[in-house]
């Protein structure tokens, strides 16, 4: 009662929000992952893609060599493949994190005992765990758009570069092509929906870290692989395994198979037609059980944490 008292005090007279302090400290705590992370693999992807240029005299994109002598070969759809095609680094490092982080946000203040000092601090655990939750599924991808927009146009100097002694009016044909909002939507969409799907995924991570007492991440691949080793060997059935699965894969590949097949065909792709299909997938009847799941999950973690003193 107490608690409550202090913290609708501190709210009225300092304008404190309990919520919004718990974001700046997972920000603080995770900068490595949330910040360093997409910087430096952006920093790596120009410093390589300057020397590949230098020693080869041509950027590629894929089996698509970009200089002045096939500029006229350039499949319709090549700035919009580009632009995304050049992210792919930052995402995969993105999820890494994103992984990382869920495993060790709830483990590492039960390691160093500063669960004991926010504890006594006028925070909910359930604003704790919400805190670390929405940090991992919408702020750490977030934070990496900015980076992936610093590669997008180092990618499209590079392109105006090399075509900077044809003919082609860049100006129209290279930054006019570049669809800049629809890529950022789609990279909105993309956080969302994969948010929303991998919910049960990162669950699973957050009960894993509030209860390991060791090695969070090998505790979190041990005990499903033997729960579906053991589906197999005594039902002879694959139903966990061909779940967790999906949603391993999903939401990442679905997405990227359909956005590539659309760039190929079209110089311009259709925002809303891909956004529609992600949007349906994630509110299938499966992905909807998961959110469940995930709830469940979540509010398993929020109990263990009030329980326990470290």
């Amino acid at each position: 009662m107490n608690n409550v008292l202090n913290n609708i005090t501190l709210t009225k007279i300092n304008s404190y929000s309990p919520f919004k302090t718990l974001m700046i400290r997972e920000f603080w705590e995770h900068k490595r992952a949330i910040f360093y992370t997409p910087m430096v693999i952006t920093g790596l992807f120009i410093i390589m893609s300057l020397i590949a240029i230098i020693s080869t005299g041509e950027l590629r994109m894929g089996n698509i060599r970009i200089t002045a002598e096939h500029a006229e070969t350039f499949p319709e759809g090549i700035i919009n493949f580009a632009l995304l095609a050049s992210t792919v680094l930052i995402w995969i490092g993105v999820t890494l994190a994103m992984i990382f982080t869920a495993l060790g946000s709830l483990y590492d203040e039960r390691k160093d005992s500063s669960v004991l000092f926010w504890k006594s601090m006028p925070v909910s655990d359930t604003q704790t765990v919400m805190s670390k939750i929405l940090t991992v599924l919408f702020v750490i991808p977030l934070v990496a758009i900015p980076f992936a927009w610093i590669i997008q146009t180092f990618i499209l100097l590079m392109i105006s570069y090399f075509l900077s002694s044809t003919d082609i009016n860049i100006w129209q044909n290279v930054w006019g092509s570049a669809s800049f909002f629809s890529v950022t939507g789609l990279f909105l969409t993309y956080i969302t929906t994969t948010a929303i799907w991998l919910a049960p995924i990162f669950a699973w991570f957050m009960l894993v870290s509030v209860t390991a007492k060791r090695a969070p991440f090998l505790t979190a691949i041990i005990i499903p692989a033997i729960t579906i080793a053991a589906e197999f060997l005594i039902f002879h059935s694959e139903h966990l395994g061909n779940w967790v699965g999906t949603h391993l894969s999903h939401g990442n590949l679905k997405f990227l198979r359909e956005v590539f097949q659309d760039i190929n065909l079209h110089n311009t792709f259709d925002v809303l037609a891909i956004s529609n299909s992600l949007f349906k997938t994630v509110l299938s009847t499966d992905c909807l059980i998961g959110v469940v799941i995930a709830a469940a999950m979540t509010y398993i973690v929020i109990q263990i944490r009030k329980r326990s003193s470290i």
